[in-house]
């Protein structure tokens, strides 16, 4: 809902009649507050556009049908979303459908529905359950082909979509509905997330998609993508050169969440490889050791149901680029060449993300070896692939690594260190102006 003074008193008044007092103290707010925004002294904070959103989540049927039917002409439920615009500045994020997908998805929803009960939103707004799975299917196959995008180019396509989805308001659907759209929203949000995060790193801007899709997570008691957003959790402390000890907590708490019997082999595995790569940082060799080959038993004979949408895509083969970085963490470089090598051999050529941290992994190696001329070959090749698909944190490890292999002056060296200083970081307009 984009959230002006009058709809705010409306609210209230109209839908909740509420006084000041009480609508503070419902939403959390002091009533000083409260006045300050049904007078439009000052900007809405996100906080409190959140906690609106919400408030009138949870309203009852009776409450939101007198609140809409006091909104000027023209405007209603359409205008707003059981997730709302909060996270992502008043008014929701823009609709793009020009964008590769959305056209088709855009016609349907907007093509009419059959009435369902007394509610006269839903009987004009109800979404069908074929949009909704086309939906859930096409968040999944975006978060598939980050890794062959680019970073700016994928944020703008997954946030299109996302705010295509909060559009249809998935709190108010029908349960089947409901799900799938919830569903859709986490995986959605964790991809946006962690593009920011990982590609453009914008660490605090990835906070807010997290935070929604825990929220969708927990309406829709979805423990994949609860572990899921655990897992991104612990990735952004580590991009961000937060506390390892954290991060390793987040990865734990991944692994524990994921425990439940009805969660997908590939977040289980997904969560304990995470796991090992938090406890390599901190020099737990065993620890780490333990964890991926739990990863390694739960991912073992694997086969994808057709009929389950997971929230990511993770595979076994990626499991030894988690070993080959673990290794390199625990600085048995040369284990971790022979582990690097099996992790180029193994992956998907359009695996970029994963294939530039597999050449870091052996680049240092290299450099930890004294083979400066092997290590700079493979980190050119790493700057290649971060720079083809605008990959932030690979940027600036390359760029660690120049500095590193800088003082044997060797021309590999100086060839590398000239590469890295004719990069331009990647950039995106904020999400939140």
């Amino acid at each position: 809902m984009e959230w002006t003074p009058s709809r705010i008193r409306l609210f209230r008044e109209v839908g909740l009649c509420l006084p000041r007092e009480k609508f503070a103290k419902e939403v959390g707010f002091t009533k000083r507050t409260i006045g300050n925004a049904e007078r439009g002294t000052y900007a809405l904070s996100l906080a409190l556009r959140r906690a609106l959103d919400k408030a009138l989540e949870k309203a009852t049927e009776a409450q939101r049908e007198r609140f809409f039917a006091a909104l000027p002409s023209g405007t209603g439920p359409t205008d707003a979303g059981p997730f709302g615009a909060g996270p992502f500045g008043a008014g929701g994020m823009s609709l793009n459908s020009g964008l590769p997908g959305l056209a088709p998805v855009t016609r349907s929803v907007s093509a009419g529905f059959p009435a369902l009960g007394g509610d006269q939103w839903r009987r004009r707004n109800t979404v069908a359950p074929e949009t909704a799975r086309h939906l859930l299917a096409m968040s999944a196959s975006y978060g598939r082909y980050s890794q062959a995008m680019a970073a700016t180019a994928f944020f703008e396509v997954s946030r299109a979509h996302l705010s295509l989805i909060l559009n249809l308001h998935p709190g108010w659907q029908l349960p089947p509905v409901r799900c799938e759209l919830l569903r859709a929203v986490g995986i959605s949000a964790t991809s946006t997330a962690s593009v920011l995060y990982a590609d453009l790193e914008r660490y605090a801007e990835a906070l807010p998609y997290l935070d929604l899709a825990q929220d969708a997570a927990r309406e829709n008691e979805d423990p994949d993508l609860a572990a899921l957003v655990l897992v991104c959790r612990a990735f952004l402390t580590n991009f961000s050169e937060g506390s390892p000890a954290l991060a390793a907590e987040f990865a734990d708490a991944a692994v524990s969440a994921s425990n439940d019997g009805a969660v997908s082999p590939i977040i289980r595995g997904l969560a304990a490889a995470a796991s090992s790569r938090e406890l390599a940082i901190l020099g737990d060799e065993r620890g780490s050791r333990t964890r991926l080959e739990t990863a390694r038993e739960v991912m073992a004979g694997y086969e994808p149901d057709p009929a389950r949408i997971e929230v990511c895509a993770f595979d076994p083969t990626r499991l030894a680029c988690y070993e080959s970085s673990n290794l390199v963490s625990l600085g048995r470089y040369g284990d971790a060449l022979a582990a690097c090598d099996t992790a180029l051999a193994e992956l998907d050529p359009t695996l970029h993300r994963y294939r530039c941290g597999a050449l870091l992994g052996r680049a240092k190696a290299h450099l930890a070896a004294g083979q400066v001329d092997a290590g700079c070959t493979d980190a050119l090749e790493a700057l290649g692939l971060a720079i083809h698909i605008q990959y932030g944190y690979g940027l600036a490890s390359v760029r660690r690594l120049a500095q590193a292999a800088l003082p044997t002056h060797a021309a590999a060296a100086r060839r590398l260190w000239a590469e890295v200083l004719g990069v331009t970081p990647p950039s995106t307009p904020s999400p939140f102006h």
